[in-house]
């Protein structure tokens, strides 16, 4: 008789009450993750643009730093490499294979092939490096708006990035 007059414990009207709190909790955790996730997104899609600018800089730089018998065409820009090897960076590519977006090194001569500048891995996330006009005045070729887009939209840039030729 003792066991049912025991009045320790929680009665099921306050068990439900908990429940209920517990519920509208999580009802607002789950409401906020997406826009947690999407926030993640943006500010890694910032930092791998920033990355890859700087890693677009720093092949440009290591590319053209060197190059003899310089000539700007448009946006293509033909030179010889160090190696004496004919090279140009553009826009495009002549070899279809290649797909998506970027500034690629082709290489013409015994053994061409054309690449994006700076590896598919660093332009990952649908990222890619772009820019607007090329010139070379001076023993220094400048490349205007130097831009990283996600599909159209700018997510790092510089107005112009300068290289000084030693070579040429």
């Amino acid at each position: 008789m003792n066991k049912l007059r025991n009045n320790k414990g929680f009665t099921v009207g306050e068990m439900l009450v908990v429940v209920l709190l517990l519920g509208i909790v999580m009802g607002f955790i789950a409401g906020g993750i997406p826009s947690v996730i999407r926030l993640f997104n943006r500010i890694t899609d910032n930092g791998d643009a920033q990355v890859l600018l700087s890693t677009t800089t720093t092949c440009l730089r290591d590319e053209l730093t060197t190059a003899k018998n310089i000539t700007v065409e448009g946006t293509k820009i033909s030179y010889t490499n160090q190696y004496g090897d004919n090279c140009y960076i553009s826009l495009d590519t002549n070899n279809p294979s290649l797909s998506g977006d970027g500034i690629y090194l082709n290489y013409a001569g015994g053994s061409s092939y054309s690449r994006l500048l700076v590896s598919r891995e660093a332009a990952s996330r649908s990222l890619h490096a772009s820019y607007t006009s090329v010139s070379y005045s001076s023993g220094i070729i400048t490349f205007t708006g130097l831009k990283v887009y996600r599909g159209s939209t700018e997510l790092a840039g510089l107005d112009a990035y300068k290289v000084m030729v030693i070579g040429g």
